[in-house]
């Protein structure tokens, strides 16, 4: 068991919902269940994401750092994941994450989620904000 294994899940609640949504992808693209908090530590520990001992709560921890990484050593298959614009019309065999952005009081907050997916119940980023770009895994 990882030590301060509490702030781990605290951070991963505040600032994990990108890596989350990859998880999501992941279990998409293999059909089987992923333990998620195995499986961020091992990401970071493969420097795929950003985990930092002691700063577990930082508002840059759980940033990906690879998102192709990711989803190659979750999946075991070669993957681009790009971060477009605008979706191309065929999303067959792809995979969506959306990017939300909000200005509060002049800072920028962004939430991560997919459509079959929401990492936040009631992202109030997703909610209030705007899309502002997607990931996409084909």
């Amino acid at each position: 068991m990882y030590n301060n294994v509490q702030a781990i899940c605290a951070g991963l609640a505040r600032s994990g919902c990108l890596i989350l949504c990859y998880i999501h992808v992941a279990e998409k693209i293999t059909g089987e269940p992923i333990d998620a908090l195995r499986a961020v530590l091992h990401l970071a520990q493969m420097g795929y994401v950003k985990l930092e001992k002691g700063k577990e709560q930082a508002e840059d921890a759980f940033t990906v750092l690879n998102g192709e990484k990711v989803i190659e050593d979750l999946t075991h298959q070669k993957r681009s994941v790009s971060k477009v614009s605008k979706l191309p019309e065929n999303l067959e065999n792809k995979y969506v994450i959306k990017e939300y952005v909000r200005y509060v009081n002049g800072k920028k907050i962004q939430h991560f989620s997919c459509d079959d997916f929401k990492p936040l119940a009631n992202s109030q980023t997703e909610k209030y904000g705007d899309v502002f770009s997607y990931r996409l895994i084909e």
